[in-house]
Formats: structure tokens, sequence, C-alpha cells
């Protein structure tokens, strides 16, 4: 069972109430986890952290909070892992910035190592997919990214993805708009198109 818990007081309860009932569960969110490792850390239950990109939930907490949240977690031996952030507008596309918010984590005292693993074998390893899922062993699938550097670096190309084995391709919009801007630029640096300044001339002018 996922228990959603952000706040200290609602982690402890989350804490009690497995204890209580015998739950095999897991905390989720956790934003104040760092306020109670140790607790958590004696509890056995693991965490998947809810965003690191996030803000203070208290205005006397500090500004970084959110950002050590696993790496005091880490330090305390709970085993964790780390889900994009939830909520809002674009929250069906924030997958996009779970090697970023592991990046920040790693920033703020995460090992990087840890860091890495928190967004591959751990979150495998907390919810019983690890034969499966997380890291590259034989027999388990094929789910492999290449990139030109630190999986974790924003600035870093993805070369090559993988799914099961089989190649998938990484354009997308954004790759598509790079490319057709480019090639706009080639164009015109080679003279080959004008600069797009004029008006173009109507039917019989």
């Amino acid at each position: 069972m996922i228990l959603r818990a952000e706040h200290r007081n609602e982690i402890l309860d989350a804490i009690a109430l497995a204890r209580e009932l015998k739950l095999k569960a897991v905390l989720s969110g956790a934003s104040e986890g760092w306020k109670v490792a140790d607790q958590i850390k004696e509890s056995g239950l693991p965490v998947i952290i809810g965003g690191v990109l996030d803000v203070p939930r208290y205005d006397h907490d500090p500004y970084d909070s959110a950002y050590f949240n696993a790496a005091k977690l880490h330090e305390a031996g709970v085993a964790f892992a780390i889900k994009s952030k939830a909520g809002g507008a674009a929250s069906a596309t924030n997958g996009r910035n779970l090697p970023y918010e592991a990046a920040t984590a790693a920033a703020f005292g995460l090992p990087e190592d840890a860091a890495l693993r928190a967004v591959t074998l751990s979150p495998a390893e907390i919810l019983g997919v690890a034969d499966q899922l997380g890291s590259l062993e034989v027999g388990k699938r094929a789910n492999l990214v290449i990139t030109a550097g630190d999986l974790l670096q924003p600035t870093t190309p993805v070369l090559s993805l993988f799914i099961d084995g089989k190649p998938v391709s990484t354009a997308n919009r954004q790759t598509d708009l790079r490319d057709k801007y480019q090639r706009r630029i080639d164009e015109v640096k080679a003279g080959r198109a004008p600069l797009g300044l004029e008006r173009p001339a109507k039917p019989g002018e």
C-alpha cells in the first residue's frame, strides 16, 4: 500500500498506521522526510520522494529543504526513490524532469551514484519489479538509454533509446523544431532563401 504523507505529522501517522495494521507500505511524497528521517529508518518503510524541484512547505524552513531531503534520508539509511513532481497544469509532462530532480538532489549532498539509483533500480525494488527493471542484467527487460555524457546533466544529448531491446526514435516536437530552424538558417547563409522580411507577391502583382 502506498501512503501519501507530506508533512512531518502525516509521515509519523502513516508510520503508526502501517505498524498498527501490519501493512506492507510505502511512503509517498515525504517532503518533510528530512525532519523525521530517523523515525522513517526505524519503521523500515521505503519512501518515494515526491519531487525535488519544489519550494519549502513553511516560510521558516530552509530554502533548499526540498533539495537536500534525499541526502538526509540517504544519510539516515532510508530506502528511497525519486519521482517527478506531481500536480499542477504540467503534471502529465513532469516525467521529463526526473533526471534533473535527481541531479538537483546530487547537487545538494546526495552522492551521484545514489541519485542515479534513485531513478533506476531503487524504484523498481520498492515497487517489487526489480527482477524485470531497474538495472542491466541477464534476464531483465533491455530498457537502455545511451547518452553523450552524464545522464543527470541537463545538457547531455540522448543518442539512442531501447525499450525491451528494440530501438525507439528519440525525435519529438522539440527536435523537429530545432532541425526545421537549423535548416532555415543554413539556407539563408547559403543564399538559397530570402531573409523572410519581404512581403510575398500576391497573384497578379
